[in-house]
């Protein structure tokens, strides 16, 4: 709950967040908080610009790495 609390992350999630989480193997549980910020401020802010988001923009800036003990996206 505290995970979900600390990214402001609710449900229904969004189509385009599904859409990011179903290309990678790992779980939600599996991504750090801030990872899954990450993701949302990339989605709300193509939002805000008036663009759709999409998967292969989101790849041209972040990549998913491994930070132990947590998976995240970093630039």
């Amino acid at each position: 709950m505290i995970f979900f609390k600390f990214c402001n992350f609710r449900l229904p999630i969004t189509k385009f967040c599904k859409s990011v989480l179903d290309e990678y193997p790992i779980h939600i549980s599996q991504l750090h908080p801030l990872g899954l910020v990450k993701l949302l401020h990339f989605e709300f802010s193509c939002i805000a610009l008036g663009h759709i988001p999409k998967i292969t923009i989101f790849w041209a800036f972040f990549v998913l790495v491994w930070k132990s003990p947590m998976f995240t996206f970093d630039r």
